[in-house]
């Protein structure tokens, strides 16, 4: 699914992902690394707020999300950290079609994510809103 249509996507939805998250009883998120460090704040201009932090889109540097034979959907994507910084990232997945008013959504915290390197995520079992075209969003935020 390209980035693009997923980002557009996701600005729709933006709205609604603030208290949606997946059930407890849902696979865990892997972030691939856990780095040391610790979070860089946001400046006073610049990219704008969402929700305890600024969106970041540029820090998503790949990103595929995909249903398998079965109609499960997962996600896995690579995180960069331009901050001067080590960095706290937010990624919020929502598998909906992209008229949809709502949809549940799969957050990911990938914490201390050291200046100037990358790290990939993963989501599995992502929840799914019913419809047609259903495609696959995803917003990225830098955590303050």
């Amino acid at each position: 699914m390209a980035i693009g249509r997923g980002l557009a996507a996701a600005a729709m939805l933006a709205a609604a992902l603030t208290a949606c998250t997946s059930s407890a009883g849902d696979e865990p998120d892997d972030p691939a690394s856990t780095p040391s460090g610790s979070p860089k704040s946001e400046s006073e201009s610049g990219p704008p707020r969402v929700a305890g932090g600024v969106a970041s889109p540029g820090s998503l540097t790949a990103f595929d999300c995909a249903a398998d034979d079965a109609g499960a959907w997962s996600a896995t994507g690579t995180l960069t950290n331009t901050e001067s910084d080590p960095a706290d990232f937010r990624v919020t997945i929502v598998v909906a079609p992209p008229d949809a008013a709502s949809g549940r959504a799969r957050e990911i915290t990938v914490t201390d994510v050291p200046s100037g390197e990358s790290t990939e995520f993963r989501a599995k079992k992502l929840p799914d809103t019913a419809g047609d075209d259903v495609a696959c969003s995803v917003q990225v935020a830098l955590l303050s």
